[in-house]
């Protein structure tokens, strides 16, 4: 994927993900806490990614009198799930930047990462690495215009059932260096999922025409998170 075009995804899914934070979603779940969802990306040019995103919260370290909370994602494409193994980044962030307008990214005291076959290492190319800010985008702040809870609900089928769920939808626009982009997001959000919401939708135009779609949808949630990176602690 071209960076630039990497760089105008991560911001749009994180500037949907802050309209949930306003609202009422908490991003602060309690210890072990799990989400499983299903990643789709489909763009005009014939390029796609289907992926399996797992995020966890897997422990708390005191860091400068600050109560920090361990934030991990676990990437896995379908090759991978079958052979049990994952991409994994894990974040130690200040409690209160994951509340409100909070910024995982930025505030890490902390990163590690663990390729699917290698060893766990530290991981110092975080903010020049916008796939990062892609993985991470439900637990980034950002800015949405337009932003508004409508009347209507969403029925989000999961493994387990069927969540009836609050919906939010925004138009986010932002100017790059050499593009300029539209987006138009819908999140499906829901208070009793770690991390806030069930499914989320967005359209993505920029200015030389390309044009994207992105969705994410809940498999599943749940209790006694097991960390990928088990010494990083």
């Amino acid at each position: 994927m071209p960076l630039i075009r990497m760089g105008m995804v991560c911001c749009w899914l994180a500037l949907c993900a802050s309209a949930a934070a306003d609202l009422f979603v908490h991003k602060d779940p309690d210890d072990g806490a799990w989400a499983r969802f299903h990643w789709n990306e489909r763009w005009n040019d014939g390029e796609e990614n289907v992926l399996q995103f797992t995020f966890k919260a897997v422990g708390t370290k005191t860091v400068d009198d600050r109560r920090c909370r361990w934030i991990e994602v676990n990437i896995q494409t379908p090759e991978s799930v079958r052979r049990g193994v994952a991409s994994s980044f894990k974040l130690l962030i200040p409690g209160q930047e994951l509340k409100g307008d909070g910024d995982v990214i930025d505030s890490a005291v902390e990163v590690w990462r663990k390729p699917f076959d290698g060893d766990a290492a530290r991981f110092d190319d975080l903010k020049d690495n916008p796939r990062l800010y892609l993985f991470f985008f439900p637990l980034l702040p950002g800015r949405m215009r337009e932003r508004v809870m409508l009347t209507e609900r969403q029925k989000v089928a999961w493994q387990e059932g069927t969540l009836d769920c609050s919906v939010v939808e925004g138009v986010v626009q932002e100017k790059f260096t050499y593009d300029r982009t539209l987006g138009r997001c819908r999140l499906a959000v829901h208070e009793s999922v770690p991390f806030g919401f069930a499914s989320a939708r967005l359209e993505i135009d920029n200015a030389d025409g390309e044009h994207g779609v992105i969705s994410l949808s809940l498999i599943d949630f749940g209790t006694n998170a097991v960390s990928e990176l088990p010494d990083v602690k």
